[in-house]
Parts: C-alpha cells; structure tokens; sequence
C-alpha cells in the first residue's frame, strides 16, 4: 500500500501524505540499508505460494497477540480470498520497486507510521526517516499498526 500511495504522490497533488508501515524500498540491496533481507522476503513470497490461506494466516498470527483480533482477521481471510494472481504482482513489485528518488522529490507534508516490532518494515528505516525531518508515530506493535489501540491518524 505505501508504494501505491508514495507512486500516486507523485503523479497528482495532495495536501498530505500518511504512509503506514512502509518504505520507499522494501528489500534490502548495497544502497539501501532499511530493508528486508531478499532471501527472508523469497521465503515468505513461496510459503504464500505454497498455501495462500495457511500463510496469509501465519502472517497475521506474527503481527497481533490480541485473540479476539486473530479470530477476526482470521475469519476475514476465509471469507475473503486473496487472488493468487493479485497477491503475484503484489510481491513482484515489493521485489523491484525502488521509489526512494520519487520520495525524497515528494513536498508536501509526510508522516510515517510505524511498528517498532515489524519484520517486514524494519525499525531502523526509522533513522532514515528521522534524517529527512520526515514525522514519524512509532508503536509497540508489528507489521499492522493500525491494530493498536493508540493507533490514529
């Protein structure tokens, strides 16, 4: 979603811009220091591959501790099948996409939030959004902060 979001930034004007658990570059490489390790992100992509409900549901299990929350989005899952298709494209552009030159040409006010627990979008993309002044909310949370009880916009 946030490089969708930092994507379509740069095409029209908005007044302001809230990533939530994201990155300009999601997968680490020699210049960008902030993202996930290629070899964790292809094993993930495969278990996805390997069973989409099982591994949807893994995933969400990693990111809230809250029962009755898991039960929920658990649910969601079944009653609302992710496309195998759509989920394919989805990782290959988390693969390749490196929107950082887009995003540092950005104007208008950003604000990042975070989870200083997330495995996906590494807490330490915190530095590199602290020196580029960007305005962060971090919280105790996973890759799904807005399941926190302080999260707000």
């Amino acid at each position: 979603g946030g490089l969708l979001a930092i994507n379509i930034a740069t095409k029209i004007k908005i007044s302001k811009l809230i990533l939530v658990a994201s990155t300009p570059k999601f997968v680490l490489s020699e210049d960008w220091p902030y993202g996930i390790d290629e070899n964790n992100f292809r094993q993930f992509s495969d278990a996805l591959q390997l069973n989409l409900s099982k591994g949807l549901k893994r995933f969400v299990s990693l990111q809230t501790q809250d029962k009755v929350q898991l039960k929920a989005l658990n649910q969601s899952i079944d009653k609302f099948p992710a496309s195998t298709k759509a989920l394919n494209q989805g990782l290959e552009i988390l693969l390749t996409a490196d929107l950082v030159d887009e995003f540092n040409q950005l104007k208008m006010p950003i604000e990042v939030i975070l989870g200083n627990h997330d495995t996906l979008v590494p807490y330490r993309i915190s530095n590199w959004y602290d020196k580029s002044k960007i305005k962060m909310q971090v919280l105790n949370t996973g890759h799904l902060p807005f399941l926190h009880k302080d999260f707000t916009l």
